[in-house]
């Protein structure tokens, strides 16, 4: 259900920024560039807000009603505007406000979609279900976005509304199947997203790019190219993600998915602006593709630093999105303004926006190297290092019994801590979480283990070690 909603999701982002399905046939370029800055704008400026205090406070008090209020009305708002774009309204001012509220909608609408995959990502043994789920619902985005290639835009206006309400329908429906993550206070949360934190510079390079990449590719394609090559883009990001996923058996380190992306999109970037006809319209689907492919893999990055570290959800995602989301309205706006407020020809344009994004990303590199954020290259290690350390036998006898009767990682964390002897308050001292919590996870363990205490529980582990001793032997 969840990979459905986000696939219905991102077919609707996708039919907003490319379909043209809420522009008026005689709209002018610039008219409608600007229309989708004012909606960049407004899903930033979501995440923007969502990291200040007194937002999150709120949001933390009133999350799903907040959410669920503000996105159903993002509904309304689309289908408002496509009313305005046909002629029932000519006010630029009434025009761009409702693309700005839609930009809103969409942006707390993902920033919930965040708080559902740290949930969903608790419950599996791994990332790489969740990780692969990701994947899957981009390329299903693509593939409903299809439809409205080749539907009249009455058709493709309802469409968008459509998906959009479906996702936040089954977003609602999956919300429920799965446990509330653990509340974590807000200057406990602040703390340690101060010290977990995304260097911001990388993705906000990869960001402003994929805006670059957008802008041209709304401004050297017509709309029905434009809407196209994005959707192949999204169909290749998608394959993309699968691959490393099941490559690697999760999410992998970030230093190994920059240096897969990184040298793609920068040759791209070199190439395009030398490129014409079927091999510019290739570059272009190539770098969006790549790009989308990082911002994916930066997602999935967020939703397991999330779970393991145990912050609050809503204010962890706004921190993580406003580098690469503000980037893209700043990218798109930047060819915006070397196109309309310069007056210089797409084609000249294109160069110094290319090169000046290329030179970023060899900037990027040269502060920011390869696996210099410790946190993130320690998402790939989390279970190897832990089996190579003084007790790592004793770890590896845990994890071996947890794998056999399906503990999930929060339980598995608790049954390590078990197994130590530790009792509810320390484990609760030790995992940020309430001693209830503790005590629910626990009677969840002793169910699945089929045992009635934690001495048995030492025992079993106990018994495992000591029957693969005898099997070596």
């Amino acid at each position: 259900m969840a990979l459905i909603g986000f696939g219905c999701f991102w077919a609707s982002v996708a039919a907003v920024m490319a379909g043209g399905v809420m522009d008026a046939p005689s709209a002018a370029p610039r008219e409608a560039f600007l229309d989708r800055f004012w909606l960049l704008v407004g899903f930033a400026g979501v995440n923007f807000l969502s990291y200040t205090p007194a937002v999150n406070r709120f949001a933390e008090a009133h999350s799903q009603l907040a959410v669920r209020f503000v996105a159903l009305a993002t509904v309304l708002l689309l289908v408002g505007t496509g009313l305005l774009a046909g002629g029932l309204f000519v006010s630029p001012f009434v025009r761009r406000a409702l693309w700005l509220a839609a930009g809103i909608g969409l942006g707390i609408a993902l920033v919930s979609w965040g708080t559902l995959w740290t949930a969903l990502d608790a419950e599996r043994p791994d990332d790489r279900a969740s990780a692969l789920a990701v994947a899957g619902s981009v390329a299903l985005g693509a593939g409903l976005g299809t439809f409205m290639l080749f539907a009249p835009r009455t058709a493709s206006l309802a469409a968008v509304a459509v998906l959009f309400a479906a996702s936040l329908v089954l977003q609602a429906y999956a919300s429920r199947q799965v446990p509330v993550p653990e509340r974590v206070d807000r200057k406990t949360s602040q703390r340690r997203l101060k010290l977990f934190s995304r260097n911001l510079l990388t993705p906000l390079v990869a960001g402003a790019s994929f805006g670059v990449a957008l802008a041209l590719n709304a401004l050297l394609l017509d709309a029905a190219t434009a809407f196209c090559a994005l959707l192949g883009s999204m169909a290749l990001a998608g394959v993309a993600v699968v691959a490393m996923a099941a490559m690697h058996g999760g999410v992998p380190r970030f230093s190994l998915i920059e240096r897969a992306s990184f040298p793609v999109f920068g040759g791209a970037l070199l190439a395009l602006p030398f490129s014409v006809g079927l091999l510019r319209l290739a570059l272009l689907v190539l770098l969006m593709a790549d790009l989308m492919f990082y911002l994916a893999c930066h997602w999935n990055v967020l939703v397991a630093l999330s779970y393991r570290h145990h912050v609050q959800t809503a204010f962890h995602y706004a921190q993580g999105l406003i580098a690469p989301v503000g980037s893209i309205a700043l990218g798109w706006g930047a060819v915006g303004g070397l196109v309309f407020a310069c007056g210089l020809p797409v084609d000249a344009a294109m160069p110094l926006a290319c090169l000046s994004a290329a030179f970023l990303l060899m900037l990027d590199l040269a502060i920011v190297p390869y696996a210099s954020n410790k946190t993130v290259e320690a998402i790939a290690d989390d279970g190897s290092s832990q089996t190579h350390d003084q007790a790592g036998r004793w770890r590896q006898r845990c994890q071996d019994v947890a794998a056999t009767y399906g503990l999930t990682p929060r339980e598995q964390e608790v049954f390590a801590l078990l197994a130590k002897g530790r009792n509810t308050e320390v484990i609760s001292g030790q995992l940020f979480i309430s001693a209830h919590t503790v005590k629910t996870h626990t009677s969840r363990i002793y169910r699945k283990l089929s045992i009635n205490s934690q001495q048995e529980l030492i025992d079993l582990v106990e018994e495992s070690r000591d029957h693969i001793f005898v099997g070596n032997r």
